[in-house]
């Protein structure tokens, strides 16, 4: 989860590519990583008030949404 955090918050910096790196590398991880399941994990009602920012920076960083 780390990597994607990181990824998340290096896209919205706007350091697209470093954001990309750490996404890449946490696929590498972890390859069924996906928004949705983030999602599901901690469903929407449960997301703390920040994480939909942090779910805009993982769309940013390439993390797939399914």
């Amino acid at each position: 989860m780390s990597h994607f955090v990181l990824a998340a918050a290096l896209a919205l910096l706007g350091r697209v590519e470093q954001a990309q790196a750490a996404a890449r590398a946490g696929l590498t991880l972890n390859p069924q990583f996906t928004i949705a399941r983030v999602r599901a994990t901690f469903g929407d009602s449960a997301i703390p008030s920040g994480g939909e920012r942090m779910i805009e920076g993982m769309r940013k960083a390439g993390v797939p949404e399914q």
